[in-house]
């Protein structure tokens, strides 16, 4: 087997639980039936990270990547980072937007696919003509159904191609535990052959009028030792919470696709107001926001709800508590509306100190697990603990701004790190704003580190 510590970029570092979670997925390729595992860890713990570096140790030559949408260009930077060993290894990367895009495919060496993509049938039908090395499932949960359209892409087509497979899910079981039976029936079939065995066994059930019903967990022990001792990697925050910094941001980019249509005539001053502000920010003047720069930062915001609202989605689902920081009103209207099955609450500018109140105490207490805050109207004097993910659908041009509201989360009381993500669309008006935070801070994560005064 390979060092480990030769399949890490140089100058870049593994927590040990990291080192772990890479040796212990390789000892389960070579001894699991299906030559996969199911890595478990909770969210903000590197699941990428350590799935780039185990792609390194098997000098993997054909990788397939199976993500929600949102988060291809994530996993396209983590590659770049993470499988770029020396200054000439950069890997073929061939990330699919439309079933046009499956002309590289052939060549790529990574090929990233979207769960709503890969049903395609243009799309299947060249991805299946490739035999991978490593199949990678990113928020694995996806797949729990037996009889969605991607589920029988991933699993029933793409499945065999793969010689390797990675599963990556902080929460596998999101409602019950029949959940996993997809995943570890196809990992592991010779201790789970069957759905009614495997739900008889595990779980609890009663028989309504519509459907048979399951819920509750029994012969907990015994799944649990059968599971971790073949296939099941799992750490959680509070087992490795000394080896964590406090905080960790992570920048979710959007492709161009979403940025904002500027018309011919008014794209040269729109990019000229740009670098006005960044000379500016450069030589510590004061800053006047133009008014069209203003107004093309609104319809940006507006244009990323879609995407923010799929990501949030999905980790409401996962039964995590999410804080959501916005800058517009229409921003965090559109967002309140678009997920409003999960009952949110929302602070802005306009909100009373009476329903103020009402709303941090409905989030602390668990009434709901939804909060949309105005970066400035609530991104103060409150506390919100009980969430430890932030989500930036927009950023704020003073850095302070953006600390202070992540601060919100990052209270005496948290005892989780603090995961941060933040959305910005590549070639746009955030990425601006990204490098004017940067140009101001020097270093975004140091300064975003740095303690506010209210919490010293």
């Amino acid at each position: 087997m390979k060092n480990i510590k030769d399949c890490i970029p140089y100058g870049s570092t593994l927590y040990p639980y990291q080192e772990e979670t890479v040796l212990r997925t390789l000892k389960f390729f070579a001894t699991t039936e299906s030559g996969a595992c199911y890595v478990a860890n909770d969210p903000g713990l590197g699941k990428s990270v350590t799935s780039c570096v185990t792609v390194n140790m098997l000098g993997a030559s054909k990788v397939l990547i199976v993500v929600p949408a949102v988060m291809k260009l994530v996993w396209e930077q983590e590659i770049y980072s993470w499988c770029r060993l020396t200054c000439t290894s950069v890997p073929r990367v061939c990330v699919l937007d439309s079933a046009s895009d499956v002309i590289g495919v052939a060549a790529a060496q990574f090929v990233i696919v979207s769960y709503s993509l890969v049903i395609n049938p243009e799309v299947l039908k060249v991805l299946v003509q490739q035999d991978y090395d490593l199949l990678i499932c990113d928020e694995a949960h996806a797949i729990k159904s037996k009889k969605s359209k991607r589920s029988r892409a991933v699993i029933k087509d793409l499945w065999p191609k793969c010689k390797h497979k990675i599963l990556l899910s902080g929460t596998p079981m999101t409602r019950n535990v029949v959940d996993c039976w997809v995943p570890f029936h196809n990992i592991l079939p010779s201790k789970f052959p069957s759905f009614d065995d495997f739900a008889a066994r595990y779980s609890y059930m009663r028989v309504t009028k519509w459907a048979v019903d399951y819920y509750g967990l029994k012969n907990a022990e015994e799944l649990s030792k059968i599971i971790r001792d073949n296939f099941f990697i799992r750490y959680k925050k509070e087992d490795v919470l000394p080896q964590l910094p406090s905080k960790q941001w992570q920048r979710i980019t959007l492709p161009p696709s979403y940025s904002v249509k500027v018309q011919a005539r008014d794209a040269e001053k729109i990019r000229k107001e740009q670098q006005y502000v960044l000379d500016a920010v450069t030589s510590d003047k004061q800053i006047v926001i133009p008014a069209s720069m203003a107004e093309h930062r609104r319809l940006q915001g507006e244009a990323k709800v879609p995407a923010v609202v799929e990501f949030v989605r999905d980790l409401l689902e996962q039964e995590i508590p999410v804080v959501v920081f916005g800058y517009h009103k229409s921003v965090l209207g559109a967002i309140k509306e678009q997920l409003a099955e999960f009952e949110p609450v929302v602070i802005t500018g306009e909100t009373s100190n009476e329903e103020r109140m009402e709303a941090i105490t409905s989030f602390q207490t668990g009434a709901t697990s939804l909060f949309i805050g105005n970066i400035i109207a609530a991104g103060s004097g409150i506390t919100l603990t009980r969430s430890s993910t932030v989500v930036f659908a927009e950023l704020d041009w003073v850095p302070a701004t953006i600390a202070q509201a992540s601060d919100r989360v990052h209270r005496i009381g948290q005892k989780s790190q603090v995961t941060i993500h933040y959305f910005v669309v590549a070639n746009s008006i955030d990425s601006t704003i990204e490098e004017l935070i940067i140009n101001r801070a020097r270093d975004f994560k140091k300064l975003l580190d740095e303690p506010t005064k209210e919490n010293m």
